[in-house]
């Protein structure tokens, strides 16, 4: 009975590692200069074009589909090798899709945008490949929130060069006034201390890289909650000081907001953070090997605020909640954020998370911000 077991743990090892070499995909960078990506022929053409969004969404059937995306034009900047991507299968597609996020991002924490947004945009173009192939529900939407993530960063760099690109047109016109001339190359970030490149963001009258400011520059969300016959909805926002947090940290919301129109019972206000812990597995299944998701979720630190003069429970009316009484603490043994192991197979991400509890029988209303946990 043992020899059997042994030899069918041989077996599927010899299968599952073809498979796992494949995904071990690599990018080589070849020389500087003119280039299309060999897996679509893009036409250059000068300026930025912002990308259509990706946005993953829910069929009546509850399958998750996503849009197409958008051939985007690449600059005439750099080429990557990496075979197209209509000839991948998913598992290929997902790592080559996994692989150019990481190196986007990396790109970024450098100050490289031009750089990040191509690879974010090949990135879009593999994942919308493995996307269209997968049939495990929990997987296509972590693919489609990775596409969300994706199309809002092409969006954003795309947005940063149209503005660059105006600032100098201004700055070549005789007598035009650049409202950032305070800000030179080679002057330090405000953040990281390192000299400015060609990429800069003011924030507070303080010069900022572009990845630096995002430690610094708040995010702001609001949601409108209508009911069944009420007229006026409930509407909460809020403002988050910033999106990199470390562990053991303490900080305040900059503006709580609550307009309780529709007249509902609010309890309380509460904020929590939430883990969540992505591992992926390779199974052998009847069709062939397949990737599994096995997803946990964690909330951190929960606390409840209920404001000062009996602000909370409120019944109608709007209110203010003051920072002073809305601090938050990162949980001191909160693991860093992080994306490792071949293809992403290990993925821990982080939201911040305020709601408004209401009573029986409504669900609260919630606000979430995708934040990162750094290093200690």
């Amino acid at each position: 009975m043992l020899r059997q077991k042994i030899q069918e743990y041989t077996a599927r090892c010899a299968e599952i590692k073809p498979l796992a070499e494949k995904m071990a995909i690599t990018a080589r960078m070849s020389n500087i200069g003119v280039g299309t990506l060999p897996s679509q022929q893009y036409v250059a053409q000068g300026g930025a074009q912002s990308l259509v969004q990706t946005i993953a969404v829910s069929t009546p059937s509850g399958a998750v589909t996503a849009p197409p995306v958008a051939a985007a034009p690449v600059p005439n900047a750099i080429m990557l090798d990496y075979a197209p991507a209509a000839s991948l299968a998913k598992p290929e597609a997902y790592a080559a899709g996994s692989e150019l996020g990481e190196r986007a991002r990396r790109e970024e924490d450098r100050h490289h945008p031009d750089v990040a947004l191509q690879l974010h945009r090949m990135a879009l173009e593999y994942l919308q490949r493995a996307f269209s192939l997968e049939t495990d529900a929990g997987l296509r939407q972590r693919i489609a929130e990775a596409l969300r993530t994706h199309s809002a960063r092409v969006e954003e760099l795309s947005m940063r060069g149209a503005y660059l690109a105006q600032q100098q047109q201004q700055q070549q016109q005789p007598g035009a006034a650049n409202p950032l001339h305070s800000v030179q190359d080679g002057q330090p970030c405000a953040g990281c201390g390192q000299p400015i490149d060609a990429q800069w963001r003011v924030f507070q009258d303080k010069a900022y890289h572009y990845t630096c400011a995002e430690a610094v520059v708040g995010t702001t969300r609001e949601e409108v909650r209508h009911f069944m016959l009420t007229a006026q909805p409930l509407t909460l926002r809020a403002t988050l000081p910033k999106k990199r947090f470390a562990p053991g940290e303490t900080f305040r919301f900059v503006a709580i907001h609550l307009d309780n129109a529709a007249e509902k019972k609010v309890q309380c206000l509460a904020a929590y953070l939430l883990q969540t812990e992505t591992t992926m597995t390779m199974l052998r299944t009847p069709q062939g090997i397949e990737r599994k998701a096995k997803t946990r979720e964690a909330k951190l630190g929960e606390r409840e605020y209920y404001g000062v003069n009996s602000q909370f429970p409120m019944v109608s009316g709007a209110t203010d909640l003051a920072p002073a009484h809305a601090e938050f603490t990162v949980p001191g043994s909160a693991p860093p954020s992080e994306a490792a192991g071949p293809a992403a197979s290990f993925v821990r991400e982080y939201e911040m998370v305020l709601k408004a509890v209401l009573g029986a029988p409504y669900a609260p209303v919630k606000l979430s911000f995708p934040v990162t946990i750094a290093n200690p």
